[in-house]
């Protein structure tokens, strides 16, 4: 059974200056309050207030390791294609052209895995810091 909603039917008006309005909009965004008149509901009866904390450094972790799960995922997906077509050469003109074809395929996942491995190093050396 659900609770009964509560009716909020009372209400107070409050006027504030331009600036006022801007600094209370900009608080209310840095928390988990979904409006302002919740956050100042929340505040006024003096109620806990969760605000939200970004971390930077770790926004730009995210965003490179967002990077690095593409690069993998764009190799795995070579890797995989190069292997599809091997299983279907059927004679061996066709594997004596499949063949460059694969050490290509593996100069370039090596390629991306360098550039992989320079990347999580950056990554650390720059967390180690912080």
């Amino acid at each position: 059974m659900k609770p009964d909603k509560v009716l909020m039917n009372r209400r107070i008006n409050v006027r504030f200056t331009g600036e006022e309005h801007q600094k209370l909009l900009e608080r209310t965004a840095n928390t988990t309050c979904r409006n302002l008149s919740e956050y100042a509901r929340k505040m006024l009866l003096q109620k806990p207030i969760k605000i939200l904390h970004r971390n930077q450094s770790l926004d730009e972790l995210m965003s490179q390791l967002i990077e690095l799960k593409n690069d993998l995922n764009a190799i795995a997906n070579n890797y995989n294609q190069v292997v599809r077509k091997l299983h279907v050469l059927q004679n061996v003109p066709d594997l004596k052209n499949w063949i460059p074809q694969h050490e290509n395929a593996i100069r370039i996942m090596a390629l991306k895995a360098d550039a992989i491995k320079t990347l999580i190093a950056q990554i650390s050396t720059t967390w180690l810091q912080s």
